[in-house]
Parts: C-alpha cells; structure tokens; sequence
C-alpha cells in the first residue's frame, strides 16, 4: 500500500512539473504572436506581460510557481518530511495551474488564436 502511495504522489509531482512548465512555453509565446518583442526577457518578464494580461493574478505568485518546479526537477530529498513538505506545495498550488489555464485559453480565444 505504501508503494502505491508514493508512486501517486510521484506521478502527481511530475503531472505538476508538466503542466507548468507547458505554461510556461506558452507565456514565452503567446507575447511573440500578439507581435511583442521579447528578446532579452526573462521569465519575470513573461509573468509580468501575464499579470498585465490578466492571464495571472500576481506575478510574483507565478514565479513561485514557476521556483518549486524547478526545485522539483532538481532537488531530490531524501528525508520523508522533506517530501511530503513538497508534495503539500505542490497540491496547494494545483488549482492556481488549472485557474492560469484557463484565463491563458480565455486571453488567446479572445484574440483570435484559439479554435
């Protein structure tokens, strides 16, 4: 029973990391197609042009986001309590994924992009 816990909590972590950072991919695209130059920005820029947009609430909020996905594909705690710690962040943070989704397909239908 415990393996199919853990292997659930790990397969939520990794569905997490996917999503944002499909997101991500598309804050970096969807500046370009509306014929915004983005050459030097940084991820902050993104979530800034997002926060402008409405696709974001707070771009800072984002950007943690965007941080504990990157400390998930990056750092491997061993300690249990370390674990669940993260794995508490990510459910916290899931709803935000899927809220961001959907005003990000609301913003792109909006301008003509979307089906």
């Amino acid at each position: 029973m415990a393996m199919t816990s853990r292997s659930a909590s790990r397969a939520l972590m990794k569905s997490f990391e996917q999503f944002e950072d499909q997101l991500a991919r598309s804050f970096r695209l969807v500046p370009t197609m509306l014929g915004v130059a983005t050459d030097g920005w940084y991820m902050q820029d993104f979530a800034d042009f997002m926060e402008k947009n409405g696709v974001v609430a707070d771009a800072d909020v984002w950007m943690a986001v965007v941080k504990l996905r990157n400390r998930l594909v990056h750092d491997y705690p061993l300690q249990a309590h370390s674990q669940f710690a993260k794995l508490a962040e990510v459910i916290e943070r899931v709803p935000l994924l899927f809220e961001t989704r959907r005003k990000l397909v609301a913003f792109t239908r909006n301008r003509g992009f979307g089906a």
